[in-house]
């Protein structure tokens, strides 16, 4: 599933207000990030406590699997209080949309959330559900005023979530061999020395510190050695909490760029803490799709990642983020005592 909500307190992002179908169908892949292929999006309006999240899954064509869709996609409805929901679903098969919408719908009404839209869409065009003769609509998502408010605020829209995926993988195998022999000497350095554990880390962890604060100053990618020296250091969760600890709302996109990059010049070996970092920093700055990507990638290299499925969790159950608050600078418990 990809979840995203919508940023709660961000002011360089303006929420959309839908006045009407075509706007829904519109908002659908500025607010995800790409654009949705054979896919259920769910768009919640009216949460008690504050803003909607949004949240997309693979649109089956069995009915055990959009009887899965209807209980995965629900109970966050239910959770944030959803007060009305919108349900687009992007697919050229008719048939496994109205059953699948019939299921969804059910579930929806039946806990409570009302439904204020169901269509189908395909692309340049969307069609009411159930569906009854009708030409459907046409629309034309470049000239839409919400895509360029998008455009003006400098966000991209991914042509589908493969796409996504793919901007986590390196094409530079020079780099990353690079990246790697730093990243060996930095986990060596870390590993094979007799002073006591703390005393190791403590400045390495200030180390990471301040080159994660200079690197958001400076806007400059990071040297093979310091970047290799960086993953080494969030595979170690001592470590990693003081990446974590850097990111805020505020920060978060610029986290994402950072981590993103660094991603992408990573060893295998090291991708689920660069990885953690990644989808920590893209559920702050409201990007699921991205986050989801992260865990993904990071679990194909460890199937039981913890840090993989805390995310995962959080992005299940459409957790704001707003509700996250680590220790910061010196309240790390690498940095007390």
């Amino acid at each position: 599933m990809t979840t995203s909500r919508e940023p709660a307190a961000a002011p360089d992002h303006t929420p959309y207000v839908a006045r009407s179908t075509t706007d829904l169908v519109v908002m659908a892949p500025l607010v995800l990030g790409f654009h949705p292929r054979d896919s259920v999006v769910l768009l919640t309006f009216g949460a008690g406590a504050g803003p909607g999240f949004h949240a997309r899954v693979d649109l089956p064509t069995d009915l055990a699997g959009q009887q899965q869709v209807a209980a995965v996609l629900v109970p966050p409805c239910v959770d944030h209080d959803a007060h009305h929901v919108a349900v687009l679903l992007h697919t050229e098969d008719a048939e496994a949309a109205r059953s699948q919408a019939g299921l969804l719908v059910e579930a929806l009404l039946a806990a409570g959330v009302g439904v204020l839209d169901v269509v189908r869409v395909e692309e340049g065009r969307w069609f009411p559900v159930p569906e009854d003769g009708d030409p459907g609509t046409a629309y034309d998502l470049s000239t839409h005023p919400f895509t360029a408010h998008h455009v003006f605020e400098g966000r991209t829209v991914r042509r589908d979530r493969d796409e996504v995926a793919a901007s986590l993988v390196g094409s530079d195998d020079t780099d990353l061999a690079a990246v790697t022999l730093a990243a060996t000497r930095a986990a060596d350095d870390l590993l094979l020395g007799t002073r006591p554990v703390r005393s190791v880390l403590r400045p390495e962890g200030r180390w990471l510190q301040r080159r994660l604060r200079r690197s958001l100053v400076d806007r400059q990618s990071l040297s093979a050695a310091d970047a290799g020296r960086a993953l080494a250091l969030v595979a170690l969760a001592d470590l990693r909490d003081v990446a974590l600890a850097e990111i805020e709302r505020g920060n978060a996109r610029q986290h994402v760029e950072l981590w993103r990059a660094l991603a992408r010049r990573c060893p295998e070996t090291l991708l689920p803490g660069a990885c953690g970092v990644l989808a920590i920093a893209a559920w702050q700055a409201g990007d699921g799709a991205l986050a989801w990507c992260a865990v993904d990638r990071a679990v194909e290299v460890d199937p039981d990642d913890p840090m993989a499925e805390s995310v995962a969790q959080l992005l299940l159950g459409a957790v704001s983020p707003v509700t996250w608050d680590p220790p910061r600078g010196d309240r790390l418990p690498l940095f007390l005592g």
